[in-house]
Protein backbone atom coordinates (compact mmCIF):
# COMPACT_ATOMS: atom_id res chain seq x y z
CA UNK A 1 0.00 0.00 0.00
CA UNK A 2 1.57 3.48 -1.09
CA UNK A 3 2.05 5.66 1.77
CA UNK A 4 -0.06 9.33 0.40
CA UNK A 5 -2.42 9.77 -1.96
CA UNK A 6 -1.95 13.63 -3.76
CA UNK A 7 -5.29 14.60 -5.61
CA UNK A 8 -4.18 17.52 -7.78
CA UNK A 9 -1.13 18.67 -9.55
CA UNK A 10 -1.43 22.21 -9.38
CA UNK A 11 1.18 23.98 -7.19
CA UNK A 12 -0.82 23.14 -3.39
CA UNK A 13 -0.43 19.50 -4.87
CA UNK A 14 3.63 19.94 -6.24
CA UNK A 15 4.66 21.53 -3.16
CA UNK A 16 2.63 19.14 -0.68
CA UNK A 17 4.05 15.78 -2.83
CA UNK A 18 7.32 17.78 -2.18
CA UNK A 19 6.88 18.43 1.57
CA UNK A 20 5.81 14.57 1.97
CA UNK A 21 8.68 13.15 0.24
CA UNK A 22 11.15 15.02 2.81
CA UNK A 23 9.48 13.73 5.81
CA UNK A 24 9.90 10.40 4.51
CA UNK A 25 6.89 9.78 2.58
CA UNK A 26 6.02 8.24 -0.39
CA UNK A 27 3.35 10.47 -2.43
CA UNK A 28 1.99 9.69 -5.51
CA UNK A 29 -0.11 12.62 -7.84
CA UNK A 30 -3.13 12.04 -9.97
CA UNK A 31 -3.45 15.13 -12.10
CA UNK A 32 -6.96 15.40 -14.32
CA UNK A 33 -5.12 17.71 -17.00
CA UNK A 34 -2.85 16.99 -19.53
CA UNK A 35 0.39 18.77 -17.52
CA UNK A 36 1.16 19.37 -14.36
CA UNK A 37 0.98 22.81 -12.68
CA UNK A 38 -2.42 23.60 -12.42
CA UNK A 39 -3.59 27.21 -13.58
CA UNK A 40 -0.31 28.91 -11.63
CA UNK A 41 1.59 27.52 -14.87
CA UNK A 42 -0.72 29.82 -16.77
CA UNK A 43 0.12 33.24 -15.07
CA UNK A 44 2.05 35.64 -15.57
CA UNK A 45 4.78 37.40 -13.24
CA UNK A 46 3.88 40.88 -12.22
CA UNK A 47 6.80 42.71 -10.94
CA UNK A 48 7.51 45.96 -12.87
CA UNK A 49 9.91 48.34 -11.30
CA UNK A 50 10.29 46.35 -8.29
CA UNK A 51 8.50 42.71 -7.10
CA UNK A 52 4.94 42.85 -6.64
CA UNK A 53 4.35 39.97 -5.12
CA UNK A 54 2.40 37.76 -6.41
CA UNK A 55 4.47 34.46 -6.43
CA UNK A 56 4.28 33.34 -9.44
CA UNK A 57 7.89 32.53 -9.63
CA UNK A 58 7.47 30.95 -6.07
CA UNK A 59 5.34 28.70 -7.79
CA UNK A 60 7.28 28.24 -11.00
CA UNK A 61 9.96 27.05 -8.90
CA UNK A 62 7.90 24.89 -6.90
CA UNK A 63 7.04 22.96 -10.39
CA UNK A 64 9.90 22.76 -11.59
CA UNK A 65 11.62 20.99 -8.49
CA UNK A 66 8.79 18.62 -8.45
CA UNK A 67 9.63 17.67 -12.54
CA UNK A 68 13.28 17.37 -11.47
CA UNK A 69 12.00 14.83 -8.51
CA UNK A 70 11.38 11.00 -8.70
CA UNK A 71 7.92 11.10 -7.52
CA UNK A 72 5.65 9.76 -9.61
CA UNK A 73 2.53 11.34 -10.80
CA UNK A 74 0.02 10.78 -13.55
CA UNK A 75 -1.77 12.71 -15.68
CA UNK A 76 -4.77 12.92 -17.84
CA UNK A 77 -6.38 10.76 -14.59
CA UNK A 78 -9.61 10.09 -15.15
CA UNK A 79 -11.25 8.49 -11.74
CA UNK A 80 -13.36 5.50 -12.16
CA UNK A 81 -13.94 4.79 -8.60
CA UNK A 82 -12.78 6.41 -5.50
CA UNK A 83 -14.63 5.64 -2.10
CA UNK A 84 -13.12 5.11 1.67
CA UNK A 85 -13.20 1.42 2.48
CA UNK A 86 -12.23 0.54 6.08
CA UNK A 87 -10.25 3.69 6.86
CA UNK A 88 -8.11 3.55 3.33
CA UNK A 89 -9.01 5.40 0.15
CA UNK A 90 -9.17 3.35 -2.72
CA UNK A 91 -8.95 4.64 -6.01
CA UNK A 92 -9.45 3.27 -9.83
CA UNK A 93 -8.55 5.02 -12.20
CA UNK A 94 -7.00 5.60 -16.08
CA UNK A 95 -3.89 8.35 -16.83
CA UNK A 96 -0.66 8.31 -18.53
CA UNK A 97 2.20 7.66 -15.79
CA UNK A 98 4.43 10.63 -15.94
CA UNK A 99 2.83 11.86 -18.36
CA UNK A 100 3.94 8.98 -21.08
CA UNK A 101 2.27 5.69 -21.11
CA UNK A 102 -1.72 5.32 -20.55
CA UNK A 103 -2.45 3.07 -18.32
CA UNK A 104 -5.23 1.61 -16.02
CA UNK A 105 -4.49 1.48 -11.95
CA UNK A 106 -5.92 0.63 -8.66
CA UNK A 107 -4.21 2.26 -5.75
CA UNK A 108 -4.82 1.93 -1.79
CA UNK A 109 -3.62 4.47 0.62
CA UNK A 110 -4.40 5.06 4.32
CA UNK A 111 -4.15 9.24 3.73
CA UNK A 112 -5.29 11.85 1.05
CA UNK A 113 -3.64 15.34 0.53
CA UNK A 114 -6.97 17.06 -1.60
CA UNK A 115 -5.71 19.45 -3.52
CA UNK A 116 -7.69 20.02 -6.52
CA UNK A 117 -7.73 23.85 -6.63
CA UNK A 118 -10.45 26.13 -7.81
CA UNK A 119 -12.78 26.63 -10.61
CA UNK A 120 -12.74 30.21 -12.55
CA UNK A 121 -16.31 31.81 -12.44
CA UNK A 122 -18.34 30.91 -15.39
CA UNK A 123 -19.06 34.95 -16.79
CA UNK A 124 -19.96 32.98 -19.90
CA UNK A 125 -23.11 31.37 -17.78
CA UNK A 126 -23.80 33.68 -14.96
CA UNK A 127 -23.04 36.80 -15.99
CA UNK A 128 -23.98 37.35 -19.73
CA UNK A 129 -24.57 41.19 -18.93
CA UNK A 130 -20.81 42.05 -19.19
CA UNK A 131 -20.80 39.96 -22.70
CA UNK A 132 -18.03 37.89 -22.11
CA UNK A 133 -17.83 35.40 -25.24
CA UNK A 134 -19.72 37.81 -27.10
CA UNK A 135 -17.57 40.58 -27.46
CA UNK A 136 -13.92 39.96 -28.56
CA UNK A 137 -13.30 43.41 -26.46
CA UNK A 138 -13.99 41.78 -23.51
CA UNK A 139 -11.70 39.45 -21.33
CA UNK A 140 -11.43 37.69 -18.26
CA UNK A 141 -8.39 38.19 -15.32
CA UNK A 142 -7.57 34.73 -16.21
CA UNK A 143 -7.32 35.28 -19.64
CA UNK A 144 -5.43 38.23 -19.10
CA UNK A 145 -2.96 35.96 -17.07
CA UNK A 146 -2.06 33.97 -19.93
CA UNK A 147 -1.64 36.71 -22.84
CA UNK A 148 0.48 38.68 -20.43
CA UNK A 149 2.66 35.42 -20.12
CA UNK A 150 2.79 34.05 -23.29
CA UNK A 151 2.77 37.46 -25.00
CA UNK A 152 4.13 40.50 -22.92
CA UNK A 153 1.27 42.51 -23.36
CA UNK A 154 -2.25 42.90 -25.09
CA UNK A 155 -0.95 45.51 -27.86
CA UNK A 156 0.08 48.60 -28.89
CA UNK A 157 -4.30 49.75 -30.00
CA UNK A 158 -5.52 48.88 -26.33
CA UNK A 159 -4.75 52.45 -25.03
CA UNK A 160 -7.97 52.89 -22.76
CA UNK A 161 -8.20 49.61 -20.17
CA UNK A 162 -11.49 49.27 -17.67
CA UNK A 163 -10.97 46.66 -15.09
CA UNK A 164 -14.81 45.45 -13.42
CA UNK A 165 -14.16 44.19 -10.11
CA UNK A 166 -16.22 41.58 -8.41
CA UNK A 167 -17.85 39.75 -11.33
CA UNK A 168 -18.71 36.01 -9.44
CA UNK A 169 -18.37 37.33 -6.08
CA UNK A 170 -19.83 39.55 -3.41
CA UNK A 171 -22.97 38.94 -5.85
CA UNK A 172 -26.31 38.88 -3.88
CA UNK A 173 -28.12 37.85 -7.67
CA UNK A 174 -25.79 35.13 -7.71
CA UNK A 175 -25.75 34.14 -4.29
CA UNK A 176 -22.38 34.90 -3.81
CA UNK A 177 -21.92 37.34 -1.75
CA UNK A 178 -18.28 35.89 -0.55
CA UNK A 179 -15.19 37.80 -1.37
CA UNK A 180 -12.94 35.74 -3.67
CA UNK A 181 -9.83 37.74 -1.89
CA UNK A 182 -7.04 37.28 -4.82
CA UNK A 183 -9.13 39.22 -7.51
CA UNK A 184 -8.05 43.02 -6.00
CA UNK A 185 -4.95 42.03 -5.89
CA UNK A 186 -4.31 40.44 -9.45
CA UNK A 187 -5.91 42.72 -11.34
CA UNK A 188 -3.72 45.88 -9.89
CA UNK A 189 -0.90 44.00 -10.20
CA UNK A 190 -1.49 43.25 -14.17
CA UNK A 191 -2.78 47.47 -14.65
CA UNK A 192 0.72 48.41 -13.26
CA UNK A 193 2.01 45.68 -16.07
CA UNK A 194 -0.24 47.35 -18.90
CA UNK A 195 1.15 50.63 -17.61
CA UNK A 196 4.50 49.63 -17.32
CA UNK A 197 4.48 48.61 -20.85
CA UNK A 198 2.51 51.75 -21.96
CA UNK A 199 2.72 54.82 -19.57
CA UNK A 200 0.49 56.55 -21.91
CA UNK A 201 -2.34 54.17 -21.42
CA UNK A 202 -5.62 55.22 -19.46
CA UNK A 203 -6.77 52.50 -17.36
CA UNK A 204 -10.06 52.71 -14.91
CA UNK A 205 -10.55 50.41 -11.97
CA UNK A 206 -14.52 49.76 -11.26
CA UNK A 207 -14.90 48.12 -7.39
CA UNK A 208 -16.90 47.96 -4.36
CA UNK A 209 -14.46 47.81 -1.75
CA UNK A 210 -10.38 47.23 -2.37
CA UNK A 211 -9.24 44.78 -0.15
CA UNK A 212 -5.71 44.17 0.88
CA UNK A 213 -4.10 40.84 0.78
CA UNK A 214 -0.10 41.39 1.07
CA UNK A 215 2.09 43.37 3.91
CA UNK A 216 2.93 46.21 1.47
CA UNK A 217 -0.33 46.15 -0.25
CA UNK A 218 -0.86 50.15 0.80
CA UNK A 219 2.03 51.34 -0.53
CA UNK A 220 1.79 49.49 -3.77
CA UNK A 221 -1.96 51.52 -3.73
CA UNK A 222 -0.79 54.35 -3.16
CA UNK A 223 1.53 54.29 -5.99
CA UNK A 224 -1.55 53.30 -8.16
CA UNK A 225 -3.71 55.32 -7.06
CA UNK A 226 -1.69 58.31 -9.18
CA UNK A 227 -1.59 56.00 -12.30
CA UNK A 228 -4.74 54.42 -12.49
CA UNK A 229 -8.50 56.14 -12.23
CA UNK A 230 -10.71 54.34 -9.26
CA UNK A 231 -14.25 54.64 -9.10
CA UNK A 232 -16.41 52.92 -6.75
CA UNK A 233 -18.89 52.33 -8.75
CA UNK A 234 -19.92 48.72 -10.96
CA UNK A 235 -21.05 49.15 -14.38
CA UNK A 236 -24.95 47.15 -14.48
CA UNK A 237 -24.20 46.08 -18.57
CA UNK A 238 -21.48 46.02 -21.39
CA UNK A 239 -23.43 47.13 -24.34
CA UNK A 240 -21.00 46.23 -26.96
CA UNK A 241 -19.04 47.99 -29.75
CA UNK A 242 -19.70 51.95 -30.21
CA UNK A 243 -17.40 53.98 -32.74
CA UNK A 244 -14.62 50.79 -32.50
CA UNK A 245 -14.87 50.60 -28.18
CA UNK A 246 -16.69 48.65 -26.32
CA UNK A 247 -19.73 50.94 -24.35
CA UNK A 248 -20.75 50.60 -20.67
CA UNK A 249 -22.78 52.63 -18.37
CA UNK A 250 -22.07 53.28 -14.62
CA UNK A 251 -23.66 54.78 -12.21
CA UNK A 252 -21.13 56.90 -10.61
CA UNK A 253 -22.55 59.50 -7.48
CA UNK A 254 -26.37 58.99 -8.63
CA UNK A 255 -25.05 59.84 -12.10
CA UNK A 256 -25.51 57.54 -15.14
CA UNK A 257 -22.34 57.83 -17.38
CA UNK A 258 -21.47 56.31 -20.73
CA UNK A 259 -17.90 55.10 -21.11
CA UNK A 260 -16.14 53.34 -23.77
CA UNK A 261 -12.71 51.21 -23.67
CA UNK A 262 -10.73 49.27 -25.85
CA UNK A 263 -10.19 46.73 -23.43
CA UNK A 264 -12.57 45.52 -20.48
CA UNK A 265 -11.29 43.03 -18.40
CA UNK A 266 -13.61 41.06 -15.43
CA UNK A 267 -12.03 40.27 -12.34
CA UNK A 268 -13.97 37.02 -12.07
CA UNK A 269 -13.29 35.12 -8.75
CA UNK A 270 -13.00 31.79 -6.82
CA UNK A 271 -15.57 29.03 -7.63
CA UNK A 272 -15.72 25.68 -5.97
CA UNK A 273 -13.41 22.97 -8.15
CA UNK A 274 -16.28 20.96 -10.02
CA UNK A 275 -14.57 17.91 -8.84
CA UNK A 276 -15.67 18.73 -4.93
CA UNK A 277 -19.56 17.51 -5.72
CA UNK A 278 -18.82 14.21 -6.76
CA UNK A 279 -15.33 13.68 -4.13
CA UNK A 280 -17.47 14.80 -1.39
CA UNK A 281 -20.49 12.34 -1.93
CA UNK A 282 -17.64 9.01 -2.43
CA UNK A 283 -15.35 10.45 0.63
CA UNK A 284 -17.62 11.31 3.22
CA UNK A 285 -16.56 15.12 3.27
CA UNK A 286 -19.06 18.48 3.58
CA UNK A 287 -18.86 21.35 1.93
CA UNK A 288 -20.53 24.49 3.38
CA UNK A 289 -23.23 26.69 1.77
CA UNK A 290 -20.79 28.21 -0.79
CA UNK A 291 -19.23 24.82 -1.97
CA UNK A 292 -16.03 24.48 -0.57
CA UNK A 293 -14.87 21.89 1.71
CA UNK A 294 -15.51 22.29 5.41
CA UNK A 295 -15.18 18.82 7.24
CA UNK A 296 -13.28 15.74 5.50
CA UNK A 297 -12.68 12.20 7.22
CA UNK A 298 -9.66 12.13 9.22
CA UNK A 299 -7.35 10.76 6.50
CA UNK A 300 -8.63 13.34 3.92
CA UNK A 301 -6.22 16.91 4.50
CA UNK A 302 -7.17 19.66 1.51
CA UNK A 303 -5.17 22.33 1.41
CA UNK A 304 -5.60 25.95 -0.80
CA UNK A 305 -8.66 26.93 -2.51
CA UNK A 306 -10.75 23.18 -1.65
CA UNK A 307 -11.19 25.01 1.55
CA UNK A 308 -11.23 28.74 0.35
CA UNK A 309 -10.41 31.26 -1.89
CA UNK A 310 -6.37 31.92 -1.48
CA UNK A 311 -3.46 33.36 -3.19
CA UNK A 312 -0.32 31.16 -4.62
CA UNK A 313 1.52 31.95 -1.56
CA UNK A 314 -1.37 30.87 1.30
CA UNK A 315 -2.01 27.70 -1.13
CA UNK A 316 1.56 26.70 -0.81
CA UNK A 317 1.61 27.74 3.06
CA UNK A 318 -1.13 25.28 3.67
CA UNK A 319 0.42 22.52 1.42
CA UNK A 320 3.40 22.38 3.76
CA UNK A 321 1.11 22.36 7.05
CA UNK A 322 -1.27 19.10 5.29
CA UNK A 323 2.74 17.44 4.75
CA UNK A 324 3.13 18.13 8.26
CA UNK A 325 -0.14 16.90 9.68
CA UNK A 326 -0.14 13.97 7.19
CA UNK A 327 3.34 13.11 8.83
CA UNK A 328 2.24 12.95 12.28
CA UNK A 329 -0.66 11.14 10.81
CA UNK A 330 1.40 8.30 9.72
CA UNK A 331 3.65 8.38 12.85
CA UNK A 332 0.52 7.43 14.79
CA UNK A 333 -0.65 4.95 12.00
CA UNK A 334 2.68 3.31 11.97
CA UNK A 335 3.26 3.46 16.03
Amino acid sequence: MRDVLVLGGGVGGLTGALELKRFGLSPVVLEKDKDLGGKVRLYCCKGTDSCNKCFVCVGDKFIREFKASDIPYYTEVEIDYISSVDGSIVVEFQGRREGKNLVREKLKFPVMMLAVGFTPFKAEEFKKEYGYGLWSGVITGYDLERVLREQGDVGEDKKVIAFIQCVGSRDRTLNRVYCSKVCCAYALRMADVLLQNDSSREIHFFYMDVQPLWKDFEWFYEKLKDKVKFHRALPSKVYGYRDGRISMFVDEDGEIKERSFDLVVLSIGVSPAEDLEDLSRFLGMRRNFWGFVSHTPKNIFPVGCTTSPMDIMATIQSAKDAALKIARFMEGLNG
